[in-house]
């Protein structure tokens, strides 16, 4: 006969979290941080990507800005040389180019490699050059902003007179079935993009390409003028009738993410207000429910990716946060950030593995996914509260770029990398 106690339920524990208490906060971001790591040590195909049988690429790239995130709002550096050589891998090493450089068509075409997809990761190398500086290396490859520039360049190739500009969401024009859509998203990330460098290197082209981006997406309707964000419209025209009114949280984040760069590169008060105002619109669309979500979460039928896009939110809600003194502003985003922390904690277990959902439920624990989506809460949570971490790694040190040898190395372990890695990731390769 079995005990009694083996008809007792199971209780696991759950985690709690007061944001207001530092070190709490501070233990749980780091403990996070280093849970998705462990998943990516894992996973990796050596390429700096998780395993894309269940995660795709560029949302890899943005899990790299989450973790340089973590050190800018944490100071806690653990895991800042990791994030770096995986964006060395992603970038062909000393081919410093997440085109792959003569590989470029057949990534184009063959792996998906799309303008939004680069742009995630250059994105997130910014987030390093703010941190470590302009010069700042990537372990076995070449500096962070070069690649981020390159990427940029890259970007603005796609730019046709086609609906009087914008930049394309493929690169493939022989794809027949997307060859002709201009989003926002890939816009809003190119203005960004535009912006971080900008602010870091002072040349205003990149600024001018901003806000040319920006009036584009104005003009053409995808942002409208009571600050609604559209997801984009068909060339050649863009017109009413091609135009695809679905929102997304990303597209809202990644505007204010740009109109903050924007505002800390020339102090002009329209960047500012209008990131304000796009945050208000957001808030009241994507955190209803008590948290932020996904308008397609409620009813499960977002598809792989959507549920990591609030991620991207609640990151432009950080910034803008920190840089606007509008105290009605303020505390609306303190609101959603906060109570979007205390529904997920409901669903996190002691050791800081969390759900996607910030609205109730528990899918994708224990998935890069989930422990991705929490690190950026996370990080939002510390740049709004303030945080306190007790942890001395000297973080990214300055290394000298290194010709690939065709195997890349963090924390002692060897892996594969370079043009074996990336075929093999056609196969498993998917996108929305």
């Amino acid at each position: 006969m079995l005990p009694l106690l083996a008809f007792l339920p199971v209780v696991v524990s759950a985690a709690s979290l007061d944001v207001t208490d530092k070190d709490a906060l501070g233990t749980a971001s780091h403990q996070v941080a280093a849970n998705l790591i462990k998943l990516f040590q894992e996973s990796t195909g050596g390429d700096g990507a998780f395993n894309q049988a269940s995660n795709s690429w560029f949302v890899s790239g943005e899990m790299w800005g989450g973790i340089f995130d973590h050190s800018r709002w944490t100071g806690d550096k653990s895991f800042d040389t990791i994030a770096a050589t995986a964006l060395g891998n992603a970038s062909y090493n000393e081919q410093q180019d997440l085109l792959g450089g003569d590989m470029r068509t057949f990534n184009e075409k063959t792996l998906g490699k799309w303008n939004d997809d680069i742009s995630w990761w250059a994105l997130s190398m910014m987030a390093g050059v703010e941190i470590y500086g302009n010069d700042a290396v990537m372990p076995g490859s070449g500096k962070f902003i070069t690649v981020a520039a390159t990427t940029w360049a890259e970007n603005l190739e796609q730019w046709d007179n086609q609906c009087g500009g914008g930049i394309y969401w493929s690169r493939d024009r022989t794809d027949s079935g997307r060859k002709n859509y201009k989003n926002t998203i890939t816009n809003g990330e190119f203005m960004a993009l535009g912006a971080r460098l900008a602010y870091m290197t002072r040349n205003m082209t990149y600024l001018d390409w901003s806000v040319k981006a920006y009036d584009w997406m104005k003009n053409v309707g995808m942002i409208t003028s009571d600050y609604h964000v559209y997801d984009g419209a068909q060339a050649p025209n863009c017109g009413a009738d091609t135009l695809v009114k679905t929102e997304w949280t990303y597209s809202y984040g990644v505007i204010i993410q740009a109109l903050v760069y924007m505002h800390r590169t020339t102090p002009t008060a329209s960047y500012l207000s209008d990131a304000a105002q796009f945050a208000k619109v957001a808030i009241a669309k994507f955190a209803s429910n008590g948290g932020i979500g996904d308008l397609c979460e409620a009813s499960g039928n977002c598809g792989r990716d959507p549920p990591t896009f609030k991620a991207q939110l609640v990151k432009g809600l950080a910034y803008l946060y920190n840089v606007i003194d509008d105290a009605d502003v303020k505390t609306s985003i303190q609101g959603s950030i906060d109570a979007s922390m205390t529904n997920l904690v409901k669903n996190c277990d002691a050791n800081w593995w969390c759900p996607l959902e910030w609205t109730g439920g528990a899918t994708g624990m224990n998935s890069p996914y989930g422990q991705y989506t929490t690190l950026e809460l996370m990080n939002a949570v510390a740049a709004v509260h303030g945080v306190k971490i007790n942890n001395t790694s000297p973080g990214l040190v300055p290394v000298k770029a290194a010709s690939n040898s065709g195997t890349s190395y963090w924390n002692g372990f060897s892996v594969p990398s370079g043009v074996a890695a990336m075929v093999v990731s056609y196969f498993v390769f998917q996108r929305l």
